[in-house]
């Protein structure tokens, strides 16, 4: 790709396209398309692989958010459409509806990107229960994941979770931990998301046991990335106020307008034709050697995130 243009609900930095491939020593375009091309020609031979004809900006994406490196860029494909052929619950089309059982949560992908080309994810949660679990919701972000890999480019997401108007006890309570962990495996070793930051928003006096718990069953990197605040001063040394909502002191819109802005990408027309394109992206795991290192199964997923490999 020689650009990148902006969407609807996401901006780039001036420099974003250089500064990124010259971290990952691919400045050099041909470079770039010598990559891409070992990615195709391994697709052709995969017996098992049921897609194997993707954009070549989707591949680039997959070497850059995989820091440059062809054979995990492999895995990381590898991983998602194996995901996608034994969770498709996961993956698909999502309605407005869907995402309308979830009032209580509010979060968006910022459209400005940090000085350092960073991608920052937002929630605000003040929802006391779930009545319908949060399978749909994970559905959603999953969503969020293929619309950056269609068109995002970034060096790494940070995200942020405001829970300054929940009981986290109560919170917990109503999480099922298998599918949370699934939904990560999904994020991290599916799409390859780089979580260069964690940051949790709360003055519940529950939240140091939480975290506690968190910090057990995270990677012990990701454990390393997760930040507390009673505030939002403390959050700014880690996140620029500059691409924050104006409730959070930034000078961006709210977070209702900007959650609106990405729910309607994501429900549009358009996407949900590319959703139901990149469900063909699936592995047929009875066609697969014997000795191919996949992903988990429902049977197989333990309640932990210490498997997670989080760069």
């Amino acid at each position: 790709m020689e650009s990148l243009p902006p969407t609807p609900i996401l901006g780039f930095n001036p420099d974003t396209l250089r500064d990124v491939r010259r971290q990952f020593d691919l400045d050099d375009v041909a470079k770039i398309h010598e990559s891409v091309d070992l990615i195709e020609a391994w697709l052709q031979k995969q017996d098992y692989h049921v897609k194997k004809d993707y954009d070549r900006k989707h591949l680039e994406r997959a070497i850059i958010f995989n820091k440059g490196s062809v054979e995990k860029a492999k895995s990381k494909i590898d991983n998602i459409c194996r995901f996608r052929a034994l969770h498709p619950k996961y993956f698909g089309p999502i309605t407005r509806e869907q995402r309308l059982l979830y009032p209580g949560i509010v979060d968006c992908i910022l459209p400005k990107m940090t000085s350092e080309h960073e991608r920052v994810y937002l929630l605000r949660n003040d929802a006391k229960k779930f009545e319908h679990g949060l399978l749909h919701y994970y559905k959603y972000v999953i969503a969020l994941a293929e619309y950056e890999m269609a068109h995002d480019y970034n060096n790494g997401v940070i995200a942020i979770f405001d829970y300054m108007d929940v009981d986290m006890f109560v919170l917990m309570k109503h999480t099922n931990i298998v599918e949370m962990h699934l939904a990560l495996m999904i994020m991290t070793e599916g799409f390859g998301m780089r979580v260069k930051g964690l940051h949790i928003l709360s003055k519940n006096k529950g939240i140091g046991v939480v975290v506690k718990i968190f910090k057990r069953v995270l990677s012990k990197k990701l454990a390393n990335r997760l930040q507390v605040h009673k505030s939002f001063d403390t959050l700014y040394d880690y996140v620029p106020k500059d691409v924050l909502p104006v409730e959070y002191g930034g000078p961006e819109k709210s977070l209702r307008t900007l959650y609106e802005d990405n729910l309607n990408e994501i429900t549009s027309q358009k996407f949900q034709k590319h959703l139901i394109e990149m469900s063909k992206a699936v592995t047929n795991e009875k066609l697969r050697r014997k000795g191919k290192v996949g992903v988990s199964t429902d049977n197989d997923i333990p309640c932990t995130f210490g498997t997670l490999t989080i760069d």
